[in-house]
């Protein structure tokens, strides 16, 4: 059996595998104001609308629940607002008490999701939702984008990830700064092939964008405000 921090056992356990079609990322479970929402990136749902049902992991299977209304960022930051229109997904939320958005640069921070495909195993006691992967990293710095910013870390993000809670650091209080949105790419690397002469020529059609080691992460504010709009 796999042991859990116990402080941030709340926070992971509302963490939730979720898919879109062929999209299949993170997502986390809120309470803001009251109503439940479904906070995750918007490049995993990119064409979702009221109606529409969405999928979230339980055991060997999916469980699909449908869309009463969704509301992405204003600034068109990488993230979204679901709401569903039955609230039973979890039966209990992350408090918007635990969301904070002030950041030092330098602060290790975790973060937590469904990497390349991977999950731990359930809770006792919680159904078969599956429990996400913990990874650990340090507040970098932001970039601008567009007439706002996104948060830069520190740590190497796996395809996956995406959509997922970040995490302050601190063990006795643990609290979600921003969501994963995806990470920084490095100078393309170009490919080369063995000739029949022996020697290596260059591709000329083929790029590698390498992952930098920077996760980028959307301030959770804006999931906040996403969300406001809904009620």
């Amino acid at each position: 059996m796999t042991n859990f921090p116990i402080s941030r056992i709340g926070i992971m356990s509302l963490t939730l595998r979720i898919r879109y079609g062929k999209n299949i990322g993170s997502s986390f479970y809120a309470q803001i104001h009251g109503a439940h929402f479904v906070i995750t990136a918007k490049h995993l749902v990119p064409n979702l609308s009221s109606g529409e049902r969405i999928a979230f992991r339980c055991g060997n299977d999916w469980d699909f629940f449908e869309v009463k209304a969704l509301a992405s960022c204003e600034h068109g930051n990488d993230v979204v607002a679901i709401r569903l229109r039955e609230d039973s997904v979890r039966p209990t939320a992350i408090g918007q008490h635990q969301f904070e958005d002030n950041v030092i640069v330098g602060e290790n921070i975790l973060y937590c999701g469904f990497p390349l495909g991977m999950e731990n195993e359930p809770l006792i006691g919680a159904r078969d939702w599956p429990m996400p992967l913990l990874k650990a990293g340090m507040m970098s710095g932001s970039r601008k984008v567009g007439d706002d910013k996104v948060y830069l870390f520190d740590t190497l993000n796996n395809r996956g990830f995406s959509g997922g809670p970040i995490i302050r650091g601190e063990p006795e209080s643990p609290s979600v700064i921003a969501v994963v949105c995806g990470y920084e790419f490095d100078a393309p690397l170009k490919i080369e092939q063995k000739n029949p002469c022996g020697t290596f020529e260059e591709v000329s059609d083929y790029r590698v964008r390498p992952n930098s080691g920077f996760m980028m992460g959307t301030p959770i504010r804006h999931a906040v405000n996403a969300a406001k709009r809904l009620l």
